[in-house]
């Protein structure tokens, strides 16, 4: 006889340890569960600890002491909130891991601009400030591979920069340890990121979230260098 709970809580077992960190949006959309069994499958999975939810992403339970003693989670919801209210923009944090970027926490600022909800993740590299991040931590090929795989939708694609114009902008990441799109991305609104470094390498970045009408070049590379401050003080 078929146990189709059984057979779905191992789908999202399976899910979650192949991607290693995933969003309850993420979880839905791909498996094609709604929204009631999936947080009925989750409260079970949690409550028996296959699983575990760290900043609205579900985690596989044998990482949990591992994530729940990671230095920087307590930092970063504080230094969202800093960031945002010195800087009046918006404030993302994005994590990398397995190639993907994870969007664990936000702050909309009044003088800001919208940024990804928290608890979903993706690939859209070229549109997204954290994504040159990523990339430009990559080896060559590597970096390659990934934008390959990006997974855009139709407007997503209409945005996306010419490939002259994306080499340039990851060469610049490189040369800056920063990324500014200058504008040129999403009319109206300048976003720019900042990594977080760890010893193992790049954990993750900050995305600042600006209207383009209220900053000026000056503004935008002051408000970065002053998050490269900050996040250079963290004691990870």
């Amino acid at each position: 006889m078929a146990a189709p709970g059984l057979e779905n809580g191992l789908r999202i077992l399976e899910y979650v340890r192949e991607r290693g960190q995933v969003g309850f949006t993420e979880l839905g959309r791909n498996l094609e569960l709604n929204k009631a069994s999936l947080s009925r499958f989750l409260k079970v999975l949690v409550e028996r600890k296959y699983l575990v939810k760290v900043g609205g992403q579900y985690v596989p339970g044998d990482s949990r002491d591992l994530i729940s003693t990671r230095p920087w989670d307590t930092l970063i919801s504080p230094l969202l909130t800093r960031i945002s209210i010195e800087l009046k923009c918006s404030a993302l944090w994005v994590e990398f891991r397995h190639g993907r970027m994870y969007f664990i926490d936000r702050i909309i600022c009044e003088n800001g601009v919208n940024m990804q909800i928290p608890g979903n993740s993706g690939t859209q590299y070229l549109i997204n400030p954290a994504g040159y991040i990523l990339l430009a931590s990559e080896p060559v090929e590597v970096r390659k591979k990934l934008m390959t795989l990006a997974d855009y939708n139709d407007n997503q694609r209409d945005q996306l920069p010419d490939e002259k114009k994306v080499l340039e902008m990851i060469n610049r990441v490189e040369i800056d340890d920063f990324f500014d799109d200058q504008g040129l991305i999403f009319p109206g609104s300048r976003r720019g990121a900042v990594p977080l470094k760890g010893d193992g390498g790049i954990i993750g970045a900050f995305v600042l979230g600006m209207i383009d009408q209220l900053v000026n070049d000056q503004k935008v590379k002051e408000n970065l260098a002053t998050t490269f401050k900050l996040l250079s003080e963290m004691d990870l």
